[in-house]
C-alpha cells in the first residue's frame, strides 16, 4: 500500500493530475488482472479522497483500524477532524441501537433490574 500511496502523490505533485484523474488512474491500475492489492484499503482511500481528504490518510486509517489501532495520528488536521467525526457518529449510532434494543426488551418484559438493599 505504501507504493500505491506514493504513486498517487507522484501523480498529483509531479505530473499535475487532478485528484479525480489520479483516482481514475488508481482504479484502472487495480482493475488489471495482474495487480493484487488490499482492495478494502484502496476503497477506503478513494472514499476519503471523494470526501475531499487525502488518499493516503484513508488508507492509513483503514489499515490501522484493521490492525486494531485505536488512535489515528496525522499531520493533516482536516484528516484528524474527519476521523473524529466518523468515530463520534459511529459511537452515537451504537448507543442509539443499544438504547432501542433495551427499550424493546423493556416493553417485552424481559429486562430485569436489580435493587440494592442498603
Amino acid at each position: 500500500m505504501p507504493c500505491l500511496c506514493e504513486f498517487f502523490w507522484v501523480l498529483l505533485r509531479v505530473y499535475g493530475f487532478q485528484p479525480s484523474d489520479a483516482a481514475t488512474a488508481i482504479r484502472a491500475l487495480i482493475a488489471a488482472a495482474n495487480v493484487l492489492v488490499d482492495r478494502p484499503a484502496v476503497e477506503a482511500g478513494l472514499s476519503t479522497l471523494e470526501a475531499g481528504r487525502d488518499f493516503a490518510d484513508g488508507v492509513i486509517a483503514y489499515e490501522g483500524n484493521w490492525l486494531g489501532g485505536e488512535t489515528f495520528v496525522s499531520f493533516d488536521k482536516k484528516a484528524v477532524a474527519l476521523r473524529r467525526r466518523k468515530v463520534n457518529q459511529r459511537d452515537y449510532c451504537e448507543k442509539k441501537m443499544k438504547a432501542k434494543k433495551f427499550e424493546q426488551q423493556f416493553h417485552k418484559g424481559s429486562v430485569v433490574t436489580d435493587s440494592l438493599d442498603l
